[in-house]
């Protein structure tokens, strides 16, 4: 994970399996989505077998870049766009 977003907005890619996806285009098993300041997240949040409701937008919805480490796990999934998370809950 990235530190805490502060005078750095932090950003990091989180791969997830997928269930369902809205956009039957996508193949995919897989995907990597942009998760910012996911220290916003309650503590042990992202759990590795764990299953989430992730609302996404196909463009940075802030007014400003992101410093995202790990952005190059995006690359294997073919994308035409970065998909940023607006929305995610854990499901019970």
């Amino acid at each position: 994970m990235t530190p805490d977003c502060g005078m750095i907005a932090w950003g990091t890619v989180i791969e997830f399996e997928i269930i369902k996806f809205s956009n039957s285009d996508y193949k995919s098993t897989s995907i990597g989505l942009i998760f910012t300041c996911p220290e916003f997240y309650k503590d042990n949040f992202f759990q590795v077998g764990q299953t989430y409701n992730v609302k996404i937008a196909d463009e940075n919805q802030a007014d400003f870049g992101w410093t995202i480490p790990n952005q190059s796990l995006l690359d294997k999934y073919k994308l035409d766009k970065k998909l940023w998370v607006t929305e995610a809950e854990l499901v019970k």
